[in-house]
């Protein structure tokens, strides 16, 4: 008999414990910072580089977003009725991400003068092209269409790379600056090292 009754008590726990269902908490979060990565884009999939002297026909950027998150109050219930509580759930890591902001533009300025039709403080954002993190370079995108790819994530993660396309970099020292905009007026500013192009 109280083999019966323990066997009951275990199966209803094992039960509770695959049934048992979170809240879905709502996480907002606002970009706040940004790292720039240099990459070397020579094979298939490109590589992180500390080189500074780089061939201009495989510079790549690898643009790192940094969220910072925050948690709103409110749940939203992932079921309307429940026969069995929430304290059985498995794991409570459920969350709803809300992005406060959104991009809106991403530009690329050279600081140096980067070929005779684009002296120092050009926007050269034309010559490059984008691609989502760890894609082959059959997966070259434009940059409005990336800006359209972060927006729609629904989760914290907005990193992404850029490439230049363009072959008529002068060779010799450039330093590039990327600023990103976002839709609450947010402007944020980075430049790379100084990279030597051949």
């Amino acid at each position: 008999m109280i083999k019966r009754i323990l066997i009951t008590l275990l199966v209803f726990h094992l039960l509770a414990i695959f049934q048992g269902c979170c809240p879905e908490m709502e996480r907002e979060f606002r970009w706040f910072d940004f790292e720039i990565q240099i990459l070397d884009n020579s094979g298939e999939i490109p590589i992180i580089t500390e080189e500074t002297n780089l061939n201009k026909n495989a510079l790549g950027m690898r643009i790192l977003l940094e969220p910072l998150m925050g948690y709103n109050v409110n749940t939203v219930s992932s079921r309307k009725f429940k026969i069995i509580s929430e304290c059985y759930a498995i794991s409570c890591e459920n969350y709803k991400f809300i992005k406060l902001h959104k991009l809106i533009a991403i530009q690329v300025i050279t600081v140096n003068d980067y070929s005779e039709n684009y002296p120092a403080n050009s926007d050269i954002t034309e010559l490059f092209k984008a691609r989502e993190i760890n894609k082959t370079k059959s997966d070259y995108t434009s940059i409005d269409n990336i800006i359209s790819i972060i927006n729609n994530k629904n989760d914290a993660t907005g990193s992404f790379d850029l490439f230049l396309i363009d072959k008529n970099a002068n060779s010799g020292e450039h330093i590039f600056e990327i600023r990103l905009k976002f839709s609450d007026d947010i402007e944020m500013v980075k430049q790379t090292a100084t990279l030597n192009l051949y």
